[in-house]
């Protein structure tokens, strides 16, 4: 038999073995009792399905409406993982004697969720074991297709510009085109005839900015064409002349060629080929920047065409009297009465053989476009509610107000959403929404005052909220820099895009990561415009967005970008009690729960 004393070390160790184990497990109670307690435990969803990044919140409640009310911790899992934050979390008492934990999350990955909550039930003297619901199910949906663009239709002010009709007579027959602007800096404009079988070479061009451009083509017609013509695309102003000439040299249509340029003070425009051989026959074709005061030719010269117009410049063709007759002459066409920022171009017409060429036919035509409006080629729609929105880019005037007065066409409400016009160039977005679909609708916008120059778009898409289609917007502008844009959507699934315009050069805008141009247009008139979008939709709400270029950086620019809003789709609405079933005279609390696609609408429950 043991002794007292060592019963009582015993019954020592017993005892601090007892607290140890007691201490070593977590959220033991403070008393035993050998009377486990288990209760209802259940796991709800705010709402199912949810949209990807939307937040959801999971309640979880223990009890079963009798005293006393619950109390521990809750812990909720996906799967088996648990949630982020949601571990651990003490319970609150609430109405119908339940205690409850909440976990707010923002699941993103798309599918079904198996959702259980672990209770711990931790007072006395009803403790028990972890109590695990059954699961239920959170579906994620993906965030949708956002908006679509089903079409677009664009115009530009770059003009082309296409000559009169006019006929050959002979074969073979030397077409030579001339083209004087003074419009230059920008890429060269290029020469389409109406009809195959004419293959046009340039033989000389000069281009300076601000002083002019002038280029010249030629072509051999071996066969007779009848009634057709050529256009110089992307002129955008300028004097297109067409001189069809026989007894040509087949071999070498086209000798000498030469071009100059100069500004203030004086020389005249003036411009020197030196013929190749004997009659050979000089032509040339000018520009004057600023004078507007009607030029004359110089001695032995004479012109064939002269435009005098708008902002006091001149476009010319111009061709000594009669062809030289000593082969290494050296011809001078020039003008009086000019000396202001001027370019001239000059090419030689070859004879055939002795005789000097023949001039057989000419005919030309003038383009200074100034206008007030601009009309779009038609655009159609397919579906309800469609949205319509146009990007314009103008070239001035040099106020940020009121660049485009007004947009029309289809009958339809366009609202103008932002404009920036600061630096001299401007940029704007308009909309409009068809409730019914439409077809070859015409859109028309007006300047406030006669401009040239410009981009516009007008695009039509599907997929976006016809309440509220154009969210977030951003405008910005300085003298120099790399231009950019920021910011920050507010529906998820929204796509940006924005429109530029360049003031001081045609040079094409490089974009920022991510971006890329959806249209462009470098204009002769020393001016580029772009229309710029994201690559794809901003998956959620809340993201810093940036509309940029990365090059070029020394130019004036102004720029806005808007967020294209994607629609919102039906809601579901969701009622639980706090209880159920209840007791008589037990107060009972229903909550109501709107769970959208997109963002969490407003509204009143009833």
């Amino acid at each position: 038999m043991a002794s007292p004393l060592r019963r009582g070390i015993a019954a020592c160790l017993l005892f601090l073995a007892a607290i140890a184990g007691a201490m070593a497990a977590p959220r033991a109670p403070v008393v035993s009792h050998t009377a486990y307690f288990t209760t209802t435990v259940v796991v709800a969803t705010s709402g199912t399905p949810s949209v990807a990044g939307n937040s959801v919140t999971y309640t979880g409640s223990a009890g079963d409406g009798s005293l006393p009310t619950p109390q521990g911790y809750m812990d909720f899992y996906d799967g088996t993982a648990a949630l982020p934050g949601c571990v651990d979390l003490l319970t609150t008492p609430s109405a119908g004697n339940l205690g409850k934990a909440t976990c707010t999350v923002s699941p993103v990955v798309v599918g079904a969720h198996s959702i259980t909550m672990v209770f711990h039930n931790g007072n006395a003297p009803f403790n028990g074991p972890p109590q695990t619901t059954a699961a239920i199910t959170q579906t994620v949906t993906s965030l949708g297709a956002g908006p679509q663009l089903d079409a677009e239709v664009h115009y530009s002010d770059s003009l082309d510009i296409t000559s009169p009709l006019f006929s050959t007579t002979v074969n073979p027959e030397l077409i030579v085109v001339f083209f004087a602007s003074r419009q230059a800096g920008g890429p060269s404009p290029t020469l389409v005839p109406s009809v195959g079988g004419l293959t046009f070479t340039k033989a000389t061009e000069v281009n300076v900015a601000y002083n002019g451009r002038e280029v010249i083509w030629y072509a051999q017609a071996t066969a007779i064409y009848t009634n057709i013509s050529v256009t110089v695309k992307g002129a955008w102003e300028g004097n297109l002349w067409v001189e069809g000439f026989t007894g040509f040299d087949t071999t070498t249509p086209i000798g000498a060629t030469s071009t100059s340029n100069n500004g203030p003070p004086p020389p005249d425009p003036n411009v020197t080929c030196t013929t190749t051989k004997n009659n050979g026959w000089v032509w040339a074709a000018g520009s004057q920047n600023t004078g507007g005061v009607a030029l004359a030719a110089g001695g032995g010269n004479q012109f064939v065409d002269e435009y005098t117009f708008g902002f006091s410049q001149e476009d010319w063709i111009e061709r000594e009297t009669a062809a030289t007759p000593v082969g290494g002459t050296a011809v001078t066409i020039s003008t009086s009465n000019g000396g202001w920022n001027w370019a001239m171009a000059c090419a030689e017409v070859r004879p055939s053989g002795v005789a000097a060429p023949v001039a057989a036919f000419g005919t030309g035509t003038h383009a200074n476009p100034q206008p007030t409006s601009h009309t779009l080629p038609p655009i159609s729609s397919t579906t309800p509610n469609e949205v319509f929105i146009a990007f314009i880019d103008t070239n001035g005037p040099t106020t940020a107000s009121n660049l485009v007065t007004s947009v029309t066409g289809g009958g339809l409400t366009w609202t103008k959403k932002i404009s920036e016009g600061t630096q001299y160039d401007g940029a704007e977005v308009w909309w409009a929404v068809a409730a019914a679909p439409v077809t070859n609708m015409l859109v028309t916008y007006n300047y406030a005052t006669a401009t040239t120059g410009g981009l516009a778009a007008v695009t039509a898409w599907s997929g976006v909220d016809p309440v509220t289609p154009l969210g977030a917007s951003v405008s910005g502008n300085n003298t120099t820099g790399a231009p950019s844009v920021n910011l920050a959507t507010t529906r998820n699934n929204s796509w940006v895009w924005g429109a530029g315009a360049d003031w001081d050069s045609p040079t094409s805008h490089t974009p920022g990561a991510g971006q890329a141009q959806f249209l462009e247009e470098l204009d002769p008139s020393n001016d580029s415009y772009w229309i710029q979008r994201r690559n794809a939709p901003t998956p959620l709400s809340g993201t810093s967005v940036t509309i940029s270029s990365t090059a070029p950086v020394g130019d004036r620019w102004d720029l806005v970008a808007v967020e294209i809003m994607q629609a919102l789709t039906a809601s579901t609405t969701t009622l639980t009690s706090s209880a159920n079933p209840i007791s008589p005279s037990q107060t009972t609390t229903y909550t109501a729960t709107v769970t959208p696609a997109a963002p969490v609408p407003t509204g009143t429950v009833v």
